[in-house]
């Protein structure tokens, strides 16, 4: 390690850190090459890893606690050490990528002093973090062991049942191998611009990679590059070249890992020779050009390499599987690549093969007529007879590029082919989503369509191969949550090398840091495989219980303007989620077989066409006693009787021959309303007026595609109008048929919910728990107070949530990437808050909640076992920077979560072995728990004293006592620390040297640090002739662009910056984390250090330069650097020739103003007036 060099001055102990010839010996130059600065950061990372471990530790003693198991209030006090901890490694994690990045740019200029000094201040923090982990570890295990003591004193009996076994032989491999997390990534270093800058510049090569992916629990590789690309495969007609393929195994087989092979037709390309022979094999539009789905995109480009285009028009050459010679010719290719797998002994590795394929309809060309879904099916089937043909018994999954299912706009009927088509073909349903519904979709058609295998409701049910999308800060851990407590038992994360290592979207501000090295990556990702693998053995070993609600689809209504079913059915599907009613989906061949006896309630949304044994169904199953729902009037258009007319008790209003249809208007004194845009994406963050009180009723292009006509009702004698629109026609009809009720609404209840979803990002595809748009909730109150009325009794409630949550504008951009914002006051308009803020006024309040709205409650059980599982996921998620993942990661969120049946005994937290206390009514049992955000957990729920768990085989990735053995080395408890440090004197003098007898500006921020700014103003005037002026200008926040999402810091025109992250915005804007989505960030490598409220701490001071290059575009801006527009990239000379905040400047950090006087009287010692 280099040596630290100490002058002890007068006013204060100093550190005064120097480089160059004799500053440092070759020992030290040796450490502070890349070598050593790699083992700085990864002796970072498992600091932060175990600081990680703690604060999800903490959660299990506040579980304990709300258990009886100690004080509640007590376990706030952790959180706050914690959170000191974290703001204490932040400035040395950040400070050590910044290092990395300026070394990989040739920027090695105190590189010996920097790493010295980063080391010496890592050992305090290290020992503290260790001692703090082992101290929350001891009293988690003194709390869990006396719930259980007092649990077997009052008769609980824990029973530990081995696995049971599935008959279907695909999912019983799934669930002996249990929770499989897959991670896609570059194998072989791609030529594109992302990957040279990642593979090249930064030199993380794929051994790396995979060292850190099986470090936090990945278990199996996706290669993201084409490793079985037609073209490289086969070269030549059958002369086949399996080198890339035979590499990837290899490493595989090194490192550990299972595969999934992806036999490639979407970014395949078609060999030249076979182009040659048959031009009809590569998929073309109408006018004849290749792959006319990647029109003026640029995807291609960026996820599979560079690929040659004519102007706007990219040539992937996808292959054209509805061409029978070229399916022949794929089908030679295919089976050549299985029988080399089999000749290579790789079978056992290989997890599963997929093929990629086009969306059917629209790339092979469906006829004129005819039916898409036995097209879709008949064209999938080929493929996957291909594929099953060559690599069976491996299972079998295919992947659809069209339909996105976080895009809520896009056409999502693409998901009924995927679901009711590829189910009847695969082996593993495939989903790739953000809401539980498509994994409900998936079910549905997966149970019907099991290709003959015994896989029944009773039996088992499917496992999905979920594709999660990684997003931003949290969302890969609730993306993963949520799809695998619902059956998402394999998980493959996209987008590699970003998956769970990297971040991916502005890799130019997140360059070296870009959550490879920092919490929304590794550490995010070893807590919430370690949790999940936690959960797997009793995911694997039951089903989603059977629901009493169906939710119909509608499948021959899809496409019948104006009607939106998809959209109508996501809609019910976030709203039954959000008032935790559990719900199974329903597809019509199955509905024309007769709604399941155990069914009480069906809602029927949008069906415009409703078949004679549909109808028939549904009569019957009202006739019997049980309760419909329908959104909108079934299959009637105006001109005839609806064949449920008498069901309904209600018909479609007509007048002078016309059916009546309302866009103007909601209904009356309830808040089922025209949505209207607002939130982030509209441009427009407005908030939702009260019912009848300000709703727009000119609504002409208020949405588009989106707008569904509002449906007038005409009701029978018998009926009753239980609610009208604001023109008085019917809205809500009601009627008693047979034993049953049946209620109409003429408000498409599914489609409205869900675009005032899609316009506020408030709890649906990515739920922000802090974006709590008010007409959602009211109109998911209006649904709980709709089922009680209409004798409907949940099985399932969460009456109360306690939570911490900003308000106003605030609550919409919650990145957390606003430390300070342009003024002090904790009302202003940007003003971040943070969980247990030490600045007054700052923290974020817990609130109240007569009803939660972001748990999703999903029943878990298995035919012979007495016992059933409910498991949550915490749907709230950190949308984006690092400070918004550990701050989601902390807080608690206190759910009381009622089970209505009073039988119930006892409630076990599987993930945490403990007992929960329950309380007691004559309804049933209620009992509080704190899942996190971004978070599962399982409960074991008995109505005996007994409560059965399955065995499981622990979690994969490190072990804690193997990243706690690494910190112990890493500790130095109780060293002494300098009290201020001044980094390379000579250079800053050289720094003042250039602008002697110019101008500099001082920027304190906080006016608490205007002192040490004017002593500093002072000091620039003797020491360097320097005129200087003292400024509180810290840079501002601007809102900009259509979505109001890019918000542009307008930089300080400062020179010389004082205070830290939590007093001076443009100290913040020098970290690459906080200035996520800003339109001015300097890059990660010239920023070289930061600062906050216990970093450096106390009285002690910083004094250094910011680094001499940096990593920028030619507009120094960072917005947009990914996904094609990677243009214009370089290191450059920081100057005074660019704007302010892009060149060198001297940065006095300190916590504290007299950490920052203390600083100042350091430089006057190290930096005197010359003589």
């Amino acid at each position: 390690m280099a040596r630290t060099w100490r002058i002890w001055l007068g006013v204060a102990a100093a550190a005064v850190l120097t480089s160059g010839p004799g500053g440092v010996g070759a020992a030290a130059e040796e450490e502070a090459g890349r070598a050593g600065i790699m083992r700085l950061l990864e002796d970072i990372e498992q600091v932060r890893m175990l600081l990680g471990a703690a604060m999800w530790e903490v959660h299990d003693l506040r579980n304990a606690a709300l258990s009886g198991a100690g004080d509640v209030a007590d376990i706030e006090a952790l959180d706050r050490g914690n959170l000191r901890l974290y703001e204490t490694l932040k400035p040395l994690d950040y400070g050590a990528s910044s290092l990395l990045a300026a070394t990989d740019c040739g920027d090695t200029a105190g590189a010996a002093g920097d790493l010295a000094m980063l080391r010496e201040e890592l050992g305090p923090v290290a020992a503290e973090v260790l001692t703090a982990c082992r101290g929350i570890a001891a009293r988690r295990e003194e709390a869990v062991a006396a719930l259980r003591a007092a649990g077997q004193a009052d008769g609980l009996v824990v029973k530990t049942i081995p696995g049971r076994r599935w008959r279907d032989p695909v999912r019983e491999r799934m669930r002996r191998l249990g929770v499989q997390v897959g991670w896609r990534t570059n194998i072989e270093p791609g030529e594109g611009f992302r990957e040279r800058l990642w593979n090249e510049r930064q030199r993380l090569d794929i051994r790396y990679q995979l060292d850190k992916g099986r470090m936090i629990g990945v278990d199996f590789l996706v290669p993201k590059d084409p490793i079985l690309r037609w073209d490289w495969i086969e070269p030549e007609k059958g002369r086949y070249d399996f080198s890339r393929l035979d590499r990837f195994m290899a490493l595989a087989a090194e490192y550990g890992y299972r595969v999934k092979l992806v036999l490639p037709t979407f970014g395949g390309r078609v060999p030249d020779w076979l182009l040659a022979e048959r031009p009809e094999s590569v998929v073309r539009d109408d006018q004849g050009k290749a792959d006319f789905l990647l029109n003026g995109g640029t995807f291609a480009h960026d996820f599979m390499g560079p690929i040659p285009r004519d102007g706007e028009w990219y040539h992937a050459r996808a292959v054209n599987l509805a061409d029978e010679p070229t399916r022949a010719a794929f089908a030679r290719y295919v089976a050549a690549v299985g029988r080399h797998c089999r000749e290579q002994g790789y079978r056992e590795r290989i997890l599963a093969v997929t093929v990629d394929v086009f969306h059917a309809q629209r790339n092979w060309r469906a006829p004129a007529g005819a039916d898409l879904r036995a097209f879709v099916v008949e064209q999938y089937g080929r493929v996957a007879e291909i594929a099953r043909a060559a690599f069976a018994p491996v299972p079998l999954d295919l992947e659809v590029t069209d339909g996105e299912a976080h895009f809520v706009d896009t056409d999502l009927s693409a998901h009924e082919w995927r679901s009711v088509g590829l189910t009847e073909v695969v082996d593993i349903p495939g989903v790739a989503s953000e809401t539980p519904f498509f994994e409900d979709l998936m079910r549905a058609a997966a149970l019907e369509t099991a290709r003959g295998r015994a896989v029944t409701r009773d039996a088992a049910g499917p496992f999905f191969h979920q594709n999660c999308e990684y997003g931003f800060g949290t969302m890969l851990s609730v993306n993963f949550f949520t799809s695998l407590l619902r059956d998402g038992l394999w998980s493959d994360g996209w987008f590699g090398p970003e998956g769970p290592l990297r971040w991916g979207y502005f890799p130019q501000i997140m360059t070296w840091n870009d959550r490879q090295l920092q919490w929304s990556g590794i550490t995010n990702g070893w807590l919430a495989f370690r949790q999940a693998h936690r959960l797997g053995p009793t995911v694997a070993n039951t089903r989603v219980a059977p629901a009493d609600v169906v939710l119909a689809l509608p499948s021959s209504s899809f496409g019948v303007a104006p009607f939106q079913p998809h959209r109508e059915l996501v809609g019910w599907g976030w709203a039954l989620s959000a008032l935790k009613v559990p719900y199974d989906v329903l597809s019509e061949q199955r509905l024309a077989a007769g709604v399941p006896e155990r069914a009480r309630l069906l809602i029927l949304p949008q069906a415009a066409v409703l078949g004679e044994a549909q109808a028939a169904a549904v009569r019957e199953f009202v006739g019997r006693g049980g309760l419909l729902i329908a959104s909108l009037v079934p299959g009637a258009d105006g001109t005839r009787p609806g064949p449920l007319a008498d069901v309904l008790g209600c018909d479609r209003l007509v007048r002078d021959g016309q059916a009546v249809t309302l866009t103007q208007t909601g209904v009356a004194g309830t808040w089922l309303q025209t949505t209207v845009n607002r939130g982030l994406h509209s441009g427009k963050y407005q908030p939702v007026p009260e019912p009848d009180t300000g709703y727009p009723r000119k609504v002409e292009g208020r949405r588009g595609q989106h707008d569904v006509p509002f449906q007038a009702l005409a009701p029978a004698a018998a009926a009753a109008v239980v609610a009208r629109f604001g023109g008085g026609e019917p809205a809500i009809v009601e009627n008693a048929f047979g034993k049953g009720r049946a209620q109409t609404l003429g408000y498409p209840y599914g489609n409205e919910i869900l675009f005032a979803d899609w316009t506020s990002i408030a709890f649906g595809k990515i739920y922000n728990g802090w974006a709590r748009d008010r007409q959602i909730i009211e109109m998911v109150r209006w649904l709980r107070d709709d089922l009680d009325r209409l004798g409907y009794v949940r099985q399932l409630a969460v009456p109360e949530g306690w939570r911490h949550r900003l308000q106003g504008f605030e609550a919409a951009v919650s990145s957390l990437s606003y430390p300070k914002g342009p003024a002090a006051e904790a009302g202003d308009y940007f003003v971040t808050r943070t969980y247990l803020d030490p600045r007054p006024g700052h923290a974020i309040v817990q609130e109240h909640d007569d009803m939660d709205y972001a748990a999703e409650l999903t029943w878990r059980d298995r035919p012979g076992v007495g016992t059933r599982y409910l498991a949550v996921a915490n749907r709230e998620s950190a949308y984006a920077g690092e400070r918004a993942t550990v701050q989601f990661w902390m807080m608690p969120h206190v759910l009381r979560i009622r089970i209505n049946d009073p039988a119930v005994r006892r409630v076990y937290d599987v993930a945490a072995g403990m007992p929960v206390h329950v309380e007691r009514d004559a309804g049933g049992v209620n009992f509080r728990t704190t899942v996190p955000p971004a978070e599962g957990r399982i409960f074991a729920v008995s109505r005996t004293d007994t409560v059965e768990v399955f065995e499981g085989d622990g979690v994969a990735g490190v072990d804690a006592a193997a990243v706690a053995g690494r910190v112990e080395g890493v500790a130095r408890a109780g060293a002494a620390l300098p009290p201020t440090r001044v980094v390379e004197p000579d250079r800053i003098r050289g720094w003042l040297d250039g602008r002697r007898g110019g101008r500099l500006t001082v920027c304190y921020g906080d006016e608490a640090y205007r002192a040490a700014a004017e002593r500093v103003a002072a000091w620039l005037r003797q020491a360097a002739g320097i005129e200087a002026s003292v400024t509180a200008e810290d840079g501002r926040f601007e809102i900009q662009g259509q979505e109001g999402f890019q918000i542009v810091y307008q930089a300080a025109p400062a020179d010389v910056l004082i205070g830290s992250a939590w007093t001076n915005n443009a100290v913040a804007m020098l970290d690459s984390t906080w200035p996520y989505n800003t339109g001015e960030a300097p890059a990660i490598v010239s920023g070289r250090l930061s600062a906050t409220y216990a970093w450096p701490g106390g009285e002690r001071g910083v004094a250094l330069l910011t680094r001499e290059r940096e990593f920028r575009r030619d507009n120094h801006t960072t917005w947009g650097t990914s996904y094609g527009n990677t243009d214009g990239f370089d290191v450059r000379q920081a100057d005074d020739a660019q704007p302010p905040h892009l060149r060198r400047r001297l940065l006095i950090l300190a916590s504290t103003p007299a950490g920052a006087d203390q600083a100042v009287r350091a430089l006057e010692q190290a930096l005197p007036p010359a003589p």
